[in-house]
């Protein structure tokens, strides 16, 4: 998780970090973070399975595996179609930069 926070603050120029506006820095934390990104998301699909089979009722695996995949996926695109659009928003509301 921390590699893919370093990975973020690449993305683009840094005050933080006084990180210049170069594309090949860009590229660079683009590449390490989709390196990075599928150990975080296994971590949260184990939790939403964990969570069901520990609730109490019987299911079938299959049928469970299939289903949490299904609104897994979904929610996450959702997600990537959401953040961008909400944080533009905030961007043109509050004129940063």
């Amino acid at each position: 998780m921390c590699a893919q926070i370093g990975t973020f603050l690449m993305l683009g120029p840094s005050q933080l970090l006084n990180l210049p506006n170069e594309l090949g820095l860009s590229i660079a934390g683009l590449v390490l973070s989709a390196m990075t990104f599928p150990f975080t998301i296994v971590c949260a699909y184990q939790e939403l399975y964990d969570a069901v089979t520990e609730a109490g009722k019987n299911y079938d695996p299959s049928y469970l595996n299939d289903v949490l995949v299904g609104m897994f996926n979904s929610f996450f695109s959702l997600g990537l179609i959401i953040g961008p659009l909400a944080s533009s928003y905030v961007a043109i509301a509050t004129s940063f930069r």
